[in-house]
């Protein structure tokens, strides 16, 4: 199943690195100088990744092999929702490489209705990695020191709407884990664009949003209440696509199991939560 997916890795990498957002074109803005610095730190994290690539992560898949699946969810995510029309008003924007990993945000998704706007920030992996537990610890460290000022929630620095016309830096966004098991996702990979609409998947993956951000929210009002407006925010946005969608009776209608580990895992990590 792996194998399948990965034969076309290099032409999914290609595609990304052309919809991610380039630094360079936010030089009049950040100043060539601070570009170059944050390309430099770009090159020297791409350097180390790239001294382990060839390590056997798990049986029969190394580091790069899950980069590459990681990397595969977060094309399929994009397509389903810029291309499939996952979710009306909404679009998907592919980080810079500088705020896929310093900042920890691989998509933004931006929902856009008649009266307002809001941006959640994504975070996709894939079962079998262990950077799901890792991305939720980040959210919570972030939420525990949220202060309003100098902490705050997600940031992404390199940033363009092609919908309401923000450009630069965005602060304050609530993050989510999209988790996707290996079966849903070869099941993904099959699904013509035209047919993506309906698919299961997007209603898994907007669960997924709901629970975090719901869980986070309660989180939020036990342990620092200043983080709250912020996560209340993120929480009407997910609660409204799941609503609109009529995402929870099409998954327990469906009886589909083939991301059930990514579930698991997603439960497992959130008991950090409770």
């Amino acid at each position: 199943m792996a194998e399948r997916i990965l034969k076309n890795a290099f032409k999914v990498r290609a595609m990304l690195d052309e919809a991610a957002f380039n630094p360079q074109t936010f030089a009049n803005l950040y100043s060539a100088e601070n570009v170059a610095r944050d390309l430099r730190y770009v090159a020297g994290r791409k350097a180390d990744f790239d001294s382990s690539s060839n390590y056997e992560l798990i049986p029969g898949l190394t580091a790069s092999d899950v980069k590459f699946l990681a990397e595969r969810v977060e094309y399929e995510v994009i397509r389903g929702i810029n291309v499939g029309g996952w979710f009306e008003g909404a679009r998907a924007y592919k980080t810079s490489e500088y705020d896929d990993i310093a900042n920890g945000i691989d998509l933004v998704l931006e929902i856009v209705d008649n009266t307002s706007y809001g941006h959640l920030g994504l975070g996709v992996d894939v079962t079998f990695s262990q950077d799901i537990e890792k991305k939720l610890r980040r959210i919570k460290d972030e939420i525990d020191r949220y202060d309003g000022e100098e902490n705050r929630l997600g940031r992404v620095k390199y940033f363009q709407s092609s919908q309401v016309g923000i450009r630069g830096e965005l602060s304050d966004i609530a993050r989510a884990v999209v988790a996707i098991d290996l079966p849903m996702l070869d099941d993904m990979t099959r699904v013509k664009s035209d047919s993506f609409q309906g698919h299961i998947s997007k209603h898994i993956a907007l669960l997924e949003i709901k629970q975090q951000q719901s869980m986070f929210l309660d989180y939020a009002g036990r342990k620092n209440p200043k983080a709250v407006p912020a996560l209340e925010r993120s929480n009407g946005i997910a609660s409204m696509l799941v609503e609109r969608e009529d995402s929870q009776r099409r998954v327990d209608q469906s009886e589909y199991i083939r991301n059930r580990r990514a579930d698991d895992a997603l439960v497992k990590g959130l008991e950090m939560f409770k």
